[in-house]
């Protein structure tokens, strides 16, 4: 994963077509670390994903697009989704 560069393409279609699989196993509360909680996982995800559709191209948006892979990954290591 990177840290402040671009995604590539592959990289955005992977992680969109993860959440997309996925979106119903998400739960409603998140916690990635104590600046980031939401009660509404999937509308921030979904706000993301509109994001990203928008702006991948973008460095500005890189941050945003990270927290869909760190959110991810989390999601996995707490064994909430698979």
């Amino acid at each position: 994963m990177k840290d402040n560069s671009v995604y590539t393409p592959e990289e955005i279609q992977e992680i969109k077509a993860w959440y997309r699989d996925r979106m119903d196993q998400l739960p409603t509360s998140f916690e990635l670390h104590v600046s980031f909680k939401t009660k509404n996982l999937r509308k921030v995800i979904t706000s993301y994903m509109e994001m990203v559709d928008m702006h991948s191209e973008n460095p500005t948006y890189t941050p945003q697009i990270r927290h869909l892979f760190l959110i991810r990954d989390k999601l996995i290591k707490d064994g909430l989704v698979s």
